[in-house]
């Protein structure tokens, strides 16, 4: 377990810096295909961690809203009626014997 403490510490420290490098670096360097699939990776793990419950995809939106502004709130706004969408559908048609006998390590 403290080993995968001390993963999570340093995959978030290098995430960490690799994305302030990103943020230092020249505007012309950070344009073009390589930044519109970044974005469409954040909208897609914002839209699958708002179906979760509990889980914190809200501030993803939040964040892509900070980053981007107006530009984005359209996208932003789609997967958040898509996220709960899917939720609705997953809780409406996915029968209780399938999910009653899942459970998470360790709760």
């Amino acid at each position: 377990m403290l080993a995968l403490y001390g993963a999570l510490l340093i995959g978030g420290w290098y995430l960490g810096r690799s994305f302030s490098q990103l943020a230092e670096s020249e505007p012309a360097m950070v344009s073009g295909p390589a930044v519109r699939m970044t974005i469409l990776l954040a909208v897609a793990a914002f839209m699958l961690l708002s179906v979760l419950p509990l889980c914190r995809g809200f501030e993803i939106g939040i964040g892509l809203l900070m980053l981007f502004g107006a530009q984005i709130a359209l996208m932003v706004y789609a997967a958040m009626v898509s996220a709960l969408m899917l939720a609705y559908l997953m809780g409406r048609f996915v029968p209780a014997r399938a999910v009653s006998g899942f459970r998470l390590p360790g709760v």
